[in-house]
């Protein structure tokens, strides 16, 4: 919604009504009588006027607080020419202690019933910080090196051949490079001066890049001094003058990695204490049937012949290996995620993840049936990432089952179920989870992947789950898609299949 419009909503409001809303907006607000005098003001414009309470500047001549003697005149024109009001006309004003600040103004005339032109209302915005770097942009003598030192993001030139053009300060400093060596000043490859860590990746790039593939957004993880950093590097070519020049664009990610890996993390542990009830019972059926030979061995007694007890050893042994293959499968699901692993079995994952959830979907009356084309598919994905997005894919599934339960009769209740399918298409490993439940409302259709958007009521599902599987997918070079069908929903996952080396 334009500034403009946003007024014509207020413009039928008493001035406490107004003031109400837009004292909590970032914009401040004002409104003059006919002959421009303010009427009202919010603290906001109170704060760029430089003015302690509203009754300091009610009855201020605006006109007067115009550095240029015709701005006010200049300004009303601008309204008379659009009937819909001006947005964002910049002016030079003087603040309450002379000061000249610089504002941007959206505004229209207020009417009375009769039409008639009753004063001016409008929004303003301090932009005194933008029109200084303006300023200085345009008396600065080299407008890129000054942009370059301004941004945040390190930035670096260099020819074909390698030879160092320009730096700005952020990339010396992310790089190790020194520019008072004597190699630097002898037009040495800048890969000869700087942290060797970045030397390879930096050459792959640059072979890359000139050999006519795009270089954009790609993820370097750098190991140097007992440090594991994440960068954003894109790379674009340059000609000058006839000749050819490479540069360099760095962000360093490793902050926003370690915030991703936190919340990976505790989704997985928040999955995790949901298990734990499913797990305590698969672990309590071969802890059971462990008893249970004990027992038959203790009292058969001297009777017992070997026959019979190796046939219950035999059996002791295949119920330990079960407990031990649950164990290790949810200890190895709550450890963090290795970024350098990009493989993984979808077909085990999803039986994995069945292993951990399987029980807790039969406590809850649903039927799961499994269709694997093949007995393994590898695909490019790290097998924990691929648990975890069969997991919430599951849970999500689950859930929705649920929901619909609570609405169902008793013959419909009872025939709930989930129906997974493992199947290749063409280079494509592709996975489907379809269940009976409640299905995505459309109005969610086309965000449910986003980030903290959730189908579930409050307290129930923090709308980070899909969009983790997403991350996942999305990186691995797959997709994920949402749909309703005439029962429920259904989550299709497409992942490159593994190249056989």
């Amino acid at each position: 919604m334009k500034d403009t419009e946003l007024l014509a909503e207020f413009a039928s409001s008493s001035n406490e009504d107004v003031l109400e809303v837009i004292n909590s907006l970032p914009y401040a607000y004002y409104r003059a009588d006919k002959e421009g005098k303010v009427v009202a003001a919010s603290r906001a414009m109170l704060s760029i006027m430089g003015y302690a309470e509203v009754d300091e500047i009610i009855g201020v001549l605006i006109a007067d607080q115009y550095v240029d003697p015709i701005g006010r005149d200049l300004f009303l024109k601008k309204l008379d020419e659009n009937e819909n009001g001006v947005e964002n006309y910049e002016a030079e004003l003087r603040n309450y202690k002379g000061e000249g600040i610089w504002v941007s103004t959206s505004a229209h005339y207020v009417r009375n019933k009769n039409g008639n032109i009753t004063g001016v209302e409008g929004l303003v915005r301090d932009i005194s910080g933008e029109r200084e770097l303006l300023r200085e942009i345009a008396t600065e003598r080299n407008l890129f090196e000054l942009v370059a030192q301004k941004i945040n993001y390190a930035i670096g030139i260099h020819d074909v051949d390698g030879r160092h053009v320009y730096s700005n300060d952020l990339m010396k400093e992310t790089i190790g490079l020194d520019m008072n060596t004597s190699e630097i000043n002898n037009e040495a490859s800048i890969y000869s001066v700087i942290n060797p860590a970045f030397t390879e990746d930096g050459q792959r790039l640059d072979s890359i890049l000139l050999s006519g593939e795009p270089v954009d957004n790609v993820e370097l993880v750098i190991e140097a001094d007992g440090e594991k950093k994440y960068y954003i590097v894109s790379k674009v070519l340059l000609e000058n003058f006839g000749r050819q020049y490479i540069c360099s664009i760095m962000n360093d990610d490793s902050e926003n990695r370690k915030q991703n890996a936190q919340v990976i993390q505790n989704s997985k542990l928040a999955a995790l204490g949901e298990l734990s009830a499913g797990v305590a019972h698969e672990l309590n059926q071969p802890l059971n049937v462990i008893k249970l030979a004990i027992a038959n061995l203790r009292a058969r007694g001297d009777r017992a012949d070997q026959t019979y007890i190796q046939k219950k050893l035999a059996m002791i042994d295949k119920q330990v290996d079960r407990s031990s293959q649950i164990i290790n499968q949810l200890r190895s699901f709550g450890r963090t995620l290795d970024d350098k692993n990009c493989e993984g079995d979808l077909v085990v994952a999803v039986q994995s993840t069945l292993l951990m959830f399987g029980q807790l979907l039969r406590d809850n009356n649903i039927t799961v049936k499994t269709t694997y084309q093949a007995a393994s598919i590898p695909v490019s994905c790290d097998e924990l990432k691929l648990e975890q997005m069969c997991l919430n894919l599951l849970s999500n599934s689950r859930d929705a089952i649920e929901a619909r339960r609570a609405h169902s009769s008793p013959d419909e209740s009872s025939a709930m179920r989930i129906e997974i399918s493992v199947s290749t298409d063409s280079n494509q490993a592709v996975l489907t989870v379809k269940d009976t439940g409640t299905g995505i409302e459309s109005t969610l259709l086309g965000k449910v992947l986003e980030p903290f958007i959730t189908t579930k009521e409050v307290g129930k599902g923090t709308g980070l789950g899909l969009s983790v599987s997403q991350g996942f997918v999305a990186k691995a070079g797959g997709t994920i898609e949402l749909e309703n069908w005439a029962g429920g929903a259904l989550a299709t996952v497409k992942l490159p299949i593994l190249e056989q080396k």
